[in-house]
């Protein structure tokens, strides 16, 4: 039997500028850092999806962020998967309409103020197949299967023709990164769509985020519409599969789509017993679900039905564990997602 435990943490590490994350790691004194630190060591997860790190192809951060959660309870994390993301990349185009076109992050093809800004990291203590791995970044909105493109108010086409010849589907990216856990390749799907509200009439960031869950279904069931980054179409190819990320979407309230996360949990190839939840909170209550200090449950992880979890929880203590709970409240405003999970 294999077990192992896998996680997904917003952990709110973007900085006002490129550069200041890695800073702060190094001084070694910056409070919410060292409670990131200490949460992830206490619960050790053997495979752990950062969102909201700021992605920077010529820095040592994914070397001094693997040391510094690392912990030591367990090996070392030994493998990182961190890619290019669309926030902050100049889209050339007006795309919020206020009659500015230049380095705005509202008018980047992901909302950010530089590039990389609130990107993603995926840490494994397992290896990282990285041929067999997948990235979406590049893949249009428009050629995503019926995808939910906005409209004004007189039924046209909110973007251009020619923003929608460029207009990625993904605001930070989509990742299928393969991990072998003791052998078994499992792919591990982890996004971070774009928050459904701060837009118009148009609703734009209501249908991107809309579209950026739908993929996922679309991959699941192996569309030949969709296109890697290298070229490569169609969907899923492994048989064990975990979900994660900040979908930035709950099945019961909030601004998002509900048709939408509720089609992917209810997926055939999904194991979808019951959400985790906060320990000790009123299972009737969607609060016992919430995973972020607004009150909203956005967090995910959503193992296949070959995988089987035994223990689930959002990390969420009450004042009794004073430590951690303080802890949770400096780190950010998402708590940590866990699943320990069998392969069947």
């Amino acid at each position: 039997m294999v077990a192992f435990r896998v996680a997904t943490f917003n952990v709110a590490f973007s900085r006002t500028y490129s550069g200041e994350l890695e800073a702060a790691i190094d001084r070694g004194t910056d409070k919410q850092v060292s409670a990131v630190r200490r949460i992830v060591e206490r619960y050790s997860p053997d495979v752990l999806l950062l969102n909201e790190v700021d992605y920077s192809p010529n820095s040592l951060l994914k070397d001094k962020l693997m040391r510094l959660l690392s912990g030591s309870k367990k090996p070392p994390f030994r493998y990182v998967f961190f890619e290019p993301v669309n926030t902050g990349i100049p889209s050339g185009f007006d795309l919020d309409r206020d009659g500015i076109v230049g380095c705005e992050a509202s008018d980047a093809w992901g909302f950010g103020s530089y590039p990389g800004q609130y990107g993603m990291m995926l840490l494994s203590r397992y290896p990282i197949n990285i041929e067999r791995s997948r990235t979406f970044r590049r893949f249009l909105w428009k050629d995503l299967p019926k995808a939910q493109l906005p409209t004004l108010g007189d039924g046209c086409d909110y973007y251009t023709p020619e923003e929608l010849e460029l207009f990625p589907l993904s605001s930070k990216s989509h990742w299928d990164v393969c991990v072998e856990v003791d052998g078994i390749p499992i792919s591990f799907l982890c996004s971070h769509p774009t928050p459904p509200v701060f837009d118009g009439a148009e609703r734009r960031n209501f249908h991107r985020n809309q579209d950026e869950i739908n993929f996922w279904r679309y991959y699941l069931d192996g569309s030949s519409a969709l296109v890697d980054d290298s070229g490569h179409k169609g969907g899923i190819e492994n048989e064990h599969f975990v979900v994660l990320g900040d979908l930035n979407a709950s099945p019961y309230e909030g601004e998002a789509s509900k048709t939408s996360i509720q089609a992917l949990l209810s997926h055939s190839k999904i194991q979808m017993t019951e959400l985790p939840k906060r320990l000790g909170w009123n299972p009737i209550s969607n609060a016992a679900y919430h995973t972020a200090s607004w009150g909203l449950g956005v967090d995910y992880v959503l193992p296949c039905k070959r995988l089987s979890p035994v223990k689930q929880e959002v990390v969420w203590p009450d004042r009794h564990s004073e430590t951690l709970f303080n802890d949770c409240l400096i780190a950010s405003d998402h708590r940590m997602v866990y699943a320990d999970l069998v392969v069947m």
